[in-house]
């Protein structure tokens, strides 16, 4: 799997479909697996991560996924449902149509999904926080 090309995990049924700049592969796994096992390659559990998130914005639920540091997804919708999980800097541009936000994807792929503007906002809004946690971290790594 090429991290750095991917731009969003969809939840299909039992499968799970990778959409990348360039194509797209379906996984005849679980979605949580698929992403548990990315979190795994990376060095830590999705549980890890999850948990890293929530200690930082004090929030329990739909908190940014750290993979890597370049590679961070959002939650836009339940894990039980129609899951749609979004690289964070992937997102080229949305706006909403009727009960749905339309989203632009950086290779012009559209998603809907079923979340309002304002949610969407407040998801980007932790990412911010994330990436400025992981600066800092970064920095603290060199003094």
């Amino acid at each position: 799997m090429n991290l750095g090309k991917m731009l969003a995990i969809l939840k299909n049924r039992r499968k799970t479909i990778i959409i990348y700049v360039n194509n797209y592969v379906v996984i005849n796994k679980n979605i949580k697996k698929v992403v548990n096992d990315l979190c795994i390659l990376n060095g830590s559990s999705l549980e890890g991560r999850v948990e890293y998130s929530r200690k930082i914005l004090s929030k329990k639920y739909k908190v940014p996924i750290v993979i890597n540091n370049d590679l961070i997804l959002l939650e836009l919708s339940s894990w039980r449902k129609d899951c749609v999980l979004l690289v964070a800097d992937k997102i080229k541009e949305y706006k909403n149509v009727g009960k749905h936000l339309k989203i632009r994807l950086d290779n012009d792929c559209l998603i809907y999904v079923k979340i309002s503007k304002y949610k969407l906002e407040r998801l980007l809004l932790d990412y911010i926080k994330i990436i400025n946690e992981l600066k800092s971290e970064n920095n603290a790594n060199f003094v």
